[in-house]
């Protein structure tokens, strides 16, 4: 059936009214679409580029990264030899002191033949040509401020030669 619209041309509905609106709709949906496809694309490109960027920087970095690391190996190992030094010097008694005051305290007749550094006593080995000066010795060692309690263990002659070997064990102070 063929329809005939009779009124004039201002006043008649338009034959696609309908059909506009649907296809309106369409293309706000299809734009929409695109607009969250291409927001989509926009953010993964800048999120791309900063992951090369912190990439390059990492990159950058990790030569000075392993020298740090190094640098922290070697200070740890520093730090543990700082320790044992000062855990063995606290062991062990102050030398240069105790050496200094008995070179000072020995007398020219008489020498020393070795020094044997225990805990907090030091054992003295020596020769002298006369009795005398080991006595003075003696004294001398009696009246130092830095050793104490000194101690005669063994005085004998030497038949081979004219001297007096002895042995003297005296404790330090302060130890």
């Amino acid at each position: 059936m063929i329809r005939i619209n009779l009124l004039p041309p201002a006043d008649r509905l338009p034959k696609w009214r309908t059909g506009r609106l649907f296809l309106a709709m369409s293309l706000a949906v299809i734009f929409l679409f695109a607009a969250i496809y291409a927001f989509g694309e926009a953010k993964s490109y800048y999120t791309n580029n900063e992951i090369k960027d912190t990439r390059t920087r990492l990159a950058r970095l990790q030569p000075v990264w392993d020298k740090m690391i190094t640098a922290s190996g070697k200070q740890q190992a520093i730090n543990q030899k700082q320790q044992l030094l000062g855990t063995l010097a606290r062991q062990q008694p102050a030398c240069y002191p105790v050496l200094a005051q008995l070179g000072m305290k020995t007398p020219p007749q008489l020498w020393l033949t070795s020094l044997d550094f225990q805990k907090d006593t030091l054992k003295i080995a020596g020769m002298t040509q006369d009795y005398a000066d080991l006595v003075v010795f003696m004294q001398n060692l009696e009246q130092d401020i830095l050793l104490s309690e000194a101690v005669l263990v063994k005085a004998e002659q030497d038949p081979a030669l004219p001297a007096t070997k002895f042995e003297v064990t005296v404790k330090i102070r302060g130890q």
